[in-house]
């Protein structure tokens, strides 16, 4: 595939992930406030400032390795970059399992955490 080619379907795939959580934020903003009222939407701007946080860090791991893959690969050094794979995805795996060790019983006991008013 041409640079060219690439360039556009990163652009596009780009431009589609903006509007569907444009789309997403203007249908389910007004759904939050109606159903639980403005005081819940609070609370999930709560949780996606969390789950950015989380995605800043594994963004950064994956360029970083994404840098060693490709020099590797390019070096003609197949199986470092294949190690470098491994790693990066191993890395990925620990992260997701300590943050689910921690987010759930976070969850699970969020009232104990922060206040939630008692009208929901």
């Amino acid at each position: 595939m041409s640079k060219n080619k690439q360039f556009i379907i990163n652009l596009v795939a780009s431009l589609v992930n903006f509007a569907v959580n444009m789309g997403i934020g203007f249908v389910i903003t007004p759904f939050i406030v109606g159903r639980v009222g403005a005081e819940a939407y609070g609370f999930a701007g709560l949780a996606n400032t969390m789950v950015g946080y989380a995605t800043l860090f594994t963004i950064a791991l994956n360029s970083v390795a994404g840098r060693f893959i490709t020099v590797a690969y390019h070096q003609g050094n197949k199986r470092k970059a294949d190690t470098y794979f491994s790693s990066t995805l191993a890395a990925n795996l620990v992260m997701t399992l300590i943050l689910t060790v921690v987010a759930v019983p976070l969850i699970v006991n969020l009232e104990h955490v922060i206040h939630i008013s008692p009208t929901w």
